[in-house]
């Protein structure tokens, strides 16, 4: 029996398809709960205490971000993101990091193309200072 290739490229680009459809659903869902964890969380850097923080935010078992950051005179000295669950391509590790570092401000707006990216962020932001303060 001879076999279509059309229909097997076919099948294999819906297959493709589906998956990158369920990843990115899955992505938007881990996205919204880290949302929800950071609620209403807001932070000024001259209210924490002098010292090196360092959270992550986990969800279903996986690090989808981890950062340290280092305070002195209540001012931001140091940002390392160093793990975000992101899509390759699009310098969203550098982006955040600037924006962060540019700024001196833990609490930023989430950066564009990125929101999933950047609420994984806050939350292990808000990681990192709850692990200090509890």
């Amino acid at each position: 029996m001879k076999q279509n290739p059309f229909l097997i490229i076919g099948v294999s680009m819906i297959i493709v398809l589906a998956g990158i459809l369920t990843g990115v659903g899955i992505l938007n869902v881990a996205g919204s709960k880290a949302n929800q964890f950071v609620g209403s969380f807001r932070l000024q850097v001259d209210s924490l205490t002098d010292q090196t923080y360092t959270g992550r935010y986990s969800v279903w078992g996986l690090t989808a971000a981890e950062v340290s950051f280092t305070v002195a005179s209540g001012k931001l000295k140091e940002f390392r993101l160093n793990r975000v669950l992101s899509t390759p391509g699009y310098g969203i590790r550098q982006k955040i990091t600037d924006t962060v570092t540019v700024s001196g401000n833990l609490d930023f707006d989430a950066i564009s193309q990125a929101t999933v990216s950047s609420n994984f962020v806050k939350a292990a932001i808000k990681d990192a200072v709850q692990n200090v303060t509890e």
